[in-house]
């Protein structure tokens, strides 16, 4: 079932994908890291936000993919939504 749930995730229906990206924030999926980080880039903003919301619920776990995803070449809408979700992860990790 988790990799349904991965799949869902990169899902060109807009609801299934928030739905899926929702559901591994949650429940802490660390597999589900990539199909964050893919959805963060392609979606539209609101979808992003989620997967930004869900990569810092996973925690330490996504922290160096994001930080590997932010050191590429990336357009600037995808720098923002990467850096977010990096400052998202070392503000989580400091209230550990």
């Amino acid at each position: 079932m988790p990799q349904d749930l991965i799949l869902a995730a990169t899902s060109l229906d807009p609801i299934e994908r928030a739905d899926a990206i929702r559901a591994i924030g949650l429940q802490r999926r660390a597999e589900g890291v990539q199909a964050l980080l893919f959805a963060l880039a392609t979606a539209d903003a609101a979808t992003a936000e989620l997967a930004v919301d869900a990569l810092a619920r996973i925690g330490p776990p996504a922290e160096i993919p994001v930080r590997q995803a932010l050191a590429q070449d990336v357009d600037e809408v995808v720098r923002g939504r990467l850096q977010d979700a990096v400052t998202r992860l070392t503000q989580n990790t400091e209230r550990s």
